[in-house]
């Protein structure tokens, strides 16, 4: 997915976290696909922003979720981590 953007329009759009096109085929497409055609469709580049939104929300309510089971205490200005219980929901396996 190597290739130069020069529109910064979506130079900035396709400006999202590495690990997203590497867990969704579907932004690698895209991706792709403007890289090899130079374009994207109105349709294309909504369903891009919508999923991209959607992974950025999931990502959030995760990260808001583990730290949660999270508990930090500080012994000695030293941050000991006491419990790290991580339950997975089904809805994020």
């Amino acid at each position: 997915m190597e290739g130069e953007i020069k529109d910064p329009k979506m130079k900035k759009m396709f400006d999202i976290p590495e690990e997203f096109y590497k867990k969704n085929i579907f932004l690698r497409s895209i991706k792709i696909n403007y890289l090899r055609f130079g374009k994207l469709s109105e349709k294309q580049i909504e369903a891009f922003k919508k999923t991209v939104k959607k992974m950025k929300e999931e990502k959030k309510k995760l990260k808001t979720y583990f730290l949660g089971f999270l508990n930090i205490k500080t012994t000695n200005n030293t941050n000991t981590i006491i419990t790290a219980a991580i339950n997975i929901p089904n809805s994020h396996k």
